[in-house]
């Protein structure tokens, strides 16, 4: 995905195809459990696409757009 003018696209590669990311409830205390809660509020599109070797899935790619035009949520 090419970015747009004001607009700044960020990823995250690992080589684990098989462990999708989802959405997690984290408790007060909690240390982790919020980043794919906070994309989806901040960012103006977001996905995952699978990295692949030919025939199989070799890894996982969390992508999302931050555009500084366009509300949170949008």
């Amino acid at each position: 995905m090419a970015p747009l003018n004001g607009s700044v696209v960020a990823a995250v590669r690992d080589n684990d195809p098989g462990r999708l990311p989802r959405p997690r409830s984290a408790r007060a205390d909690a240390e982790n459990g919020r980043g794919l809660t906070l994309v989806h509020r901040l960012a103006h599109a977001s996905g995952v696409t699978l990295l692949w070797d030919e025939l199989r899935p070799i890894g996982k790619e969390v992508w999302f757009v931050l555009r500084e035009d366009a509300p949170a949520g949008e």
